[in-house]
């Protein structure tokens, strides 16, 4: 067995905060495991670290971003994993609809 880590790079956690600091909302949209998808998410200060909230492929397949209780939830998620690309893409559909 063999393990290995890939580090986040450490001018990500730079960039995120200039992005926020500009009022700009950040996101992650990933294949990744939730549990690796919010461990990166933690250490690159996406979310705070009692953050605990991923929503995955499997459960935006059940969610209607028109409906309010889904869209708040939608909204309020910064981690999506296990996310295939045609996700991807309506996960950029669905932001482009975002009211700032």
């Amino acid at each position: 067995m063999i393990g290995f880590i890939d580090p986040p790079i450490t001018a990500v956690t730079s960039a995120l905060k200039a992005c926020r600091d500009a009022g700009i909302k950040v996101i992650m949209l990933t294949g990744d495991h939730p549990a690796t998808s919010l461990n990166i998410a933690i250490q690159i200060r996406l979310v705070p670290e009692n953050n605990r909230n991923v929503i995955t492929g499997k459960e935006l397949l059940n969610m209607d971003p028109n409906g309010e209780a889904d869209r708040q939830k939608l909204l309020n998620c910064n981690v999506f994993a296990r996310v295939n690309p045609a996700q991807k893409l309506d996960m950029i559909s669905f932001i482009k609809t975002w009211e700032i």
